[in-house]
């Protein structure tokens, strides 16, 4: 059988019950469009039992839940997912996110179309975190990745996150995820760049899913480090790639900056109360340039 829509959530270490509730309570599957839909729920290996799905599972429909053997990855966990759907449009939504209201189904069936990529953007809390150590991944959150449609639109394969996106399934099919970025980061940066390639349209609309999953501050910049890391290895294999790390650490490269000041900028990151943005930028380019001499890309 295929569907209309076939909504594809990669789990990872997160209870997505929450999730599943808030699918059950979409206005599409209230008026009848129950029919249309599919969900995928593919457990990547998760090293905790978080993601039990038996009460919540029987709230929607055409629901098959999958846990997977080893873990796959960011590419090729939604690569699978993609290959395994039976529906003609793929909405892929991160496990740590969550639909604001009833209409979001809705909305994303409304704006579709056959041709094109749909990125409905990411919503963070108003409120600051209490844990002191969630407020650098909730500042850069607010600041730098929750962006109304018409600023992403301006650059709108720049502003791409596989957090919250539809794509037909025959363009997915054909321009996959790079499944040789093995670990975390930028594999949906390198996603939106070969759209580009292709002269496959993306665009952004006002659609956003709130993003629950705040990580620490360490962790946050361990997989920040990971994934300029990543950067540096596309760039060795596609010259032709770019982005404006990159492209600052290219514009930036004889101005000098002492590597000791890695660890002051990564102790204040760690430790502030009001992490500074442009300290983070620093740190990135610093750690960029670091990697770089050292070769270190893996």
């Amino acid at each position: 059988m295929t569907y209309a829509l076939s909504i594809l959530v990669p789990v990872y270490n997160f209870d997505v019950r929450p999730l599943m509730q808030r699918f059950a309570e979409q206005d599409l599957l209230s008026a009848g469009g129950k029919d249309c839909l599919e969900f995928l729920f593919y457990d990547d290996c998760s090293s905790t039992n978080v993601s039990r799905t038996n009460e919540a599972g029987q709230m929607l429909p055409n629901l098959r839940f999958k846990r997977l053997s080893q873990n796959l990855g960011r590419s090729r966990i939604r690569n699978l997912l993609a290959h395994e759907a039976r529906g003609r449009l793929l909405l892929f939504l991160d496990c740590d996110a969550m639909p604001q209201d009833a209409g979001f189904l809705s909305r994303y069936l409304k704006a579709a179309d056959e041709q094109s990529v749909l990125c409905g953007g990411t919503a963070y809390s108003r409120q600051a975190p209490k844990d002191p150590r969630l407020l650098l991944r909730w500042r850069y959150g607010r600041k730098r990745e929750q962006k109304p449609a018409s600023r992403r639109n301006e650059k709108p394969y720049l502003h791409f996150h596989s957090f919250n996106f539809l794509v037909p399934r025959d363009i997915m099919l054909r321009v996959p995820f790079d499944e040789s970025l093995k670990k975390y980061g930028h594999e949906d940066t390198f996603f939106a760049f070969r759209l580009q390639e292709e002269g496959i349209p993306l665009r952004h609309f006002d659609n956003p899913a709130l993003h629950l999953g705040l990580e620490p501050a360490p962790r946050f910049i361990q997989k920040t480090e990971q994934g300029i890391r990543n950067l540096l290895q596309l760039k060795k294999t596609r010259p032709d790639f770019s982005l404006r790390l990159l492209d600052a650490e290219e514009r930036l490269k004889k101005l000098p900056l002492p590597q000791s000041l890695l660890p002051i900028l990564k102790s204040h990151l760690l430790h502030s109360h009001r992490p500074s943005l442009r300290a983070f930028d620093l740190y990135k380019l610093l750690f960029l340039r670091k990697c770089r001499q050292t070769k270190d890309f893996s």
